[in-house]
């Protein structure tokens, strides 16, 4: 996917701001929305982060190691976002309500969840899935689908808190 067709995709989902909103957007919790990008600390979802914060969003990366997050950080709020990190690990689903008890007592609602982690083992790319390990396919199912339901069940009580939350699954 090219840049201008994901900065496209990602304007059918959220929406934009004029300039002129983006100079006004207020700067307390309450009032700017709130973004969760899981995975945000690199690749796709370090540029969905990016994007959603030129959008106004507060962006709150979900990181499997707080010190992975610190040059992300450093890229997003150089960029002037507004930027947070929370740790999130997909193959550890104690890390679910963490996440969800930091975004309530931080920001007090999610207006967006962007499920990004995920997991690619070599095995399913070389070989047939004929021939790949029950291990590898279970582990692939628990944290690109089982962890996806399991975070957006225990965030839901935070989306309702939006006046329109928003919900993006991503997949590769």
């Amino acid at each position: 996917m090219s840049l201008t067709s994901f900065r496209s995709a990602l304007y059918v989902l959220f929406g934009t701001q004029s300039t002129e909103a983006k100079d006004e957007v207020m700067t307390t919790n309450e009032t700017k929305k709130v973004a969760l990008v899981t995975g945000g600390n690199r690749g796709i979802g370090l540029e969905t982060a990016r994007e959603l914060g030129a959008q106004g969003y507060v962006v709150v990366i979900g990181v499997r190691d707080e010190a992975k997050a610190a040059p992300a950080l450093a890229t997003l709020r150089a960029e002037g976002i507004q930027a947070d990190s929370v740790v999130y690990d997909a193959k550890r689903p104690e890390t679910d309500r963490g996440v969800a008890e930091y975004l309530e007592r931080t920001y007090g609602k999610l207006d967006a969840l962007v499920n990004n982690a995920g997991v690619l083992q070599e095995e399913l790319i070389s070989q047939s899935v004929l021939e790949v390990s029950d291990a590898v396919l279970e582990e692939t199912f628990a944290v690109n689908v089982f962890a996806v339901v399991r975070l957006t069940r225990t965030l839901l009580p935070l989306l309702r808190k939006s006046e329109a939350g928003r919900i993006v699954n991503v997949s590769s």
